[in-house]
């Protein structure tokens, strides 16, 4: 457990501080949780918020996308893609696509005013 701590969670915030450091004003940055980060997983959502406290002043915004169950080679090889999506809204696994794009909006210009959210891209699982 102190190897994962280490290294999963230190190492993410030893990351997120150096690129921090080299970011300029209207820089963005998201952490990539999981939307168990909300409840039983609140060490790194909290980072990312105390960060767009930190980062605001230079304006820089920080973010944390939360995705749900996301269709990828990993949940194909272990035949997860279509298990449990009866408790999904939507019905069905997300795509990596449509994760992405919720992505790539958090972190550009268009989201100018959007820091210190978490943001859930899980169809609906969390609302």
């Amino acid at each position: 457990m102190a190897a994962l701590v280490r290294v999963g969670f230190l190492g993410v915030v030893r990351a997120a501080r150096v690129i921090a450091e080299n970011l300029t004003e209207g820089g963005s940055m998201a952490f990539v949780l999981s939307t168990s980060a909300r409840l039983a997983i609140p060490g790194l959502a909290m980072v990312a918020g105390t960060m767009a406290r930190q980062l605001g002043g230079r304006g820089i915004r920080v973010n944390g996308l939360l995705p749900g169950r996301i269709v990828t080679e990993r949940t194909r090889y272990v035949g997860a893609g279509a298990v449990g999506t009866a408790a999904i809204p939507l019905r069905r696994s997300g795509d990596p696509n449509e994760f992405g794009r919720v992505a790539a909006f958090v972190l550009s210009p268009a989201a100018s005013y959007l820091s210190g959210a978490m943001i859930p891209v899980n169809g609906g699982a969390s609302a």
